[in-house]
């Protein structure tokens, strides 16, 4: 381990960047991936987060990120989902069949960040999700 923080600590006096381990990098891919997983979306980066918080502070940043985003999307899936049937009720079944394909085109849309984070955080930079990035800053 000491030989790792000094390889890190050389690293960074002759880049002046910190390196980020390999294993961090992978850590953090899985989190925003996890948006693919209907059960892990929220789950995988709280519990990275929980558990590598003091150890790689890049590796924390990037995994709250991951689970306010998750989070928040998958809040909106639960109203939504709750709120259809209602919508079906009112419209007399019209209302859900004209926003399943907008939610449809909404859903891939929100794709799309999860795979701009996976990227960025390959090259090492940490990604800040639009609309819900700042709130991940206050946590």
């Amino acid at each position: 381990m000491e030989d790792n923080v000094e390889t890190q600590a050389v690293a960074t006096a002759a880049t002046g960047t910190p390196t980020i381990k390999s294993e961090d990098k992978i850590l953090s891919i899985v989190c925003h991936l996890a948006y693919f997983a209907v059960v892990g979306s929220v789950l995988v980066p709280l519990i990275v987060w929980l558990l590598k918080k003091d150890e790689s502070p890049w590796l924390a940043a990037n995994a709250k990120q991951a689970f306010v985003y998750q989070g928040v999307v998958t809040l909106a899936g639960i109203v939504l989902s709750v709120l259809m049937p209602m919508l079906a009720f009112l419209t007399f079944g019209l209302g859900p069949l004209l926003l399943i394909p907008v939610m449809l085109i909404v859903a891939v849309a929100l794709m799309v960040p999860t795979v701009l984070a996976s990227i960025a955080n390959w090259n090492g930079e940490v990604y800040t999700y639009p609309a819900v990035g700042q709130l991940a800053d206050k946590f």
